[in-house]
C-alpha cells in the first residue's frame, strides 16, 4: 500500500510527491547530477537575467543558451512531451575559426582550434507551445540517425551554414542524411548526448526556453534562463507545467551510454508523411508513416505536416516559420 502511494503520488497529474527521491526546484539547481550551470543565454528577455549560479560568467552576446557543463557523451533527456520543429548538424572535427569576441579573448582562431567541435542542435514545441533549445550536441541521436554517417560524415573544418556549400550544407540537414527516423518525444526520453567545444573546459551542452504560453508569464512571450526561471523535477510526472532536468543521476543513464544504444540507419525506418480530405473535403488529416502513404494520399513535407497539427517549423531564433 505504502508503494502504490508513492507511485501515484510522484506520477499522478498537479500533485507533488511525498517521497524522498522526488524533488522540484525554483529554476535549475547551479550544480545536479554531476554537471555544473555555465554562462548564461544573452537573448532572455524575461524574469532575471543575472546569472546567479556564475556571477562572473556572462557569456557572449547574443548566446541562446545557457551552458550545462559535464562531461563529452553524457545522455540528454527531454524536459517535456516534445515535437521536433528544427534539427541541424553543424558538428565539425575541429572549429579554427572564431566566431565571437569571447573565443577570440581565448585564443580561438587558426593556432588553437577547438577539438571536437559538436555542433547538433535540436528546437521542439512542447504541449503549450513553448519552444525548447538544445545545441552542442554530439552528432549521433535518435532524430536523423544518419548524421555523420557514410556520406554525411563531418567535415574537417567547422563552417557556419551560411557559408557552406551545398554539399556541406546537405550533410548539416536531415533529407540529404537518411531523413527523419523520429519526430515526438516524452519526457525524460533520451534526445542525445552532450558534447564539446574542445575537450577539457569545452566540454558541455546548451539550452534555453522560449516561453511562448506559460502561467508563470502571462500573455508574456520570450527567452528566459532555465536556472533563473520555471518549476523543475528530477523525474518525471504528467504535469506539463513543470520540466525535466535535461539529464538524470549518473546511476540511472548509465544504461542510455552512447556505446550501449544502437541507432539504427536502416533507410526502412525512415518517415513519410502524408495527408488526406475527410468525406467532405473540407478538413486535411496528417500522419507519419514508415510504411508509405496509403494508396490516394498524398506525400507532404515535414513542414506541411506540423502547419497541419498548428506547428511550425522554426529559424535560428526560434522564431515561426509560416
Amino acid at each position: 500500500m505504502i508503494l502504490m502511494f508513492v507511485i501515484s503520488c510522484c506520477f499522478s497529474g498537479n500533485l507533488i510527491a511525498s517521497s524522498s527521491d522526488y524533488k522540484t526546484f525554483k529554476g535549475v539547481p547551479c550544480n545536479f547530477h554531476g554537471a555544473s550551470i555555465g554562462a548564461i543565454n544573452q537573448n532572455a528577455k524575461l524574469g532575471s537575467l543575472v546569472n546567479h549560479c556564475r556571477p562572473s560568467s556572462r557569456g557572449y552576446p547574443n548566446k541562446r543558451g545557457q551552458s550545462v557543463n559535464v562531461k563529452r557523451g553524457t545522455p540528454v533527456y527531454a524536459l517535456a512531451n516534445m515535437t521536433l520543429v528544427r534539427v541541424l548538424n553543424k558538428s565539425a572535427i575541429k572549429n579554427c575559426k572564431a566566431q565571437t569576441e569571447a573565443e577570440e579573448r581565448q585564443g580561438i582562431g587558426p593556432n588553437n582550434c577547438q577539438k571536437p567541435y559538436d555542433g547538433m542542435e535540436l528546437m521542439f514545441k512542447d504541449e503549450l507551445g513553448n519552444v525548447i533549445l538544445f545545441y552542442h550536441l554530439m552528432s549521433e541521436n535518435p532524430f536523423v540517425p544518419g548524421f555523420n554517417k557514410g556520406k554525411c560524415k563531418i567535415s574537417e573544418l567547422y563552417k557556419p551554414l551560411s557559408e557552406a556549400t551545398g554539399p556541406e550544407r546537405r550533410k548539416m540537414l536531415p533529407r540529404g542524411c537518411g531523413g527523419l527516423h523520429k519526430t515526438k518525444v516524452k519526457k525524460g526520453d533520451l534526445i542525445g548526448w552532450s558534447g564539446a567545444t574542445g575537450m577539457g573546459s569545452g566540454e558541455h551542452f546548451s539550452f534555453a526556453i522560449k516561453v511562448v504560453n506559460h502561467p508563470d508569464f502571462p500573455g508574456k512571450q520570450g527567452w528566459i534562463i532555465p536556472s533563473n526561471e520555471l518549476t523543475w523535477e528530477n523525474y518525471p510526472t504528467n504535469n506539463n507545467l513543470i520540466y525535466l532536468l535535461p539529464l538524470k543521476k549518473p546511476s540511472d543513464s548509465k544504461k542510455d551510454s552512447l556505446r550501449k544504444i544502437k541507432l539504427s540507419t536502416d533507410p526502412k525506418r525512415r518517415l513519410t508523411f502524408c495527408s488526406f480530405k475527410n468525406n467532405l473535403n473540407t478538413t486535411t488529416n496528417v500522419y507519419e508513416t514508415i510504411k508509405g502513404c496509403k494508396e490516394g494520399h498524398d506525400k507532404i513535407s515535414y513542414r506541411f505536416y506540423l502547419k497541419q497539427q498548428n506547428l511550425s517549423w522554426v529559424n535560428y531564433y526560434g522564431e515561426d516559420i509560416d
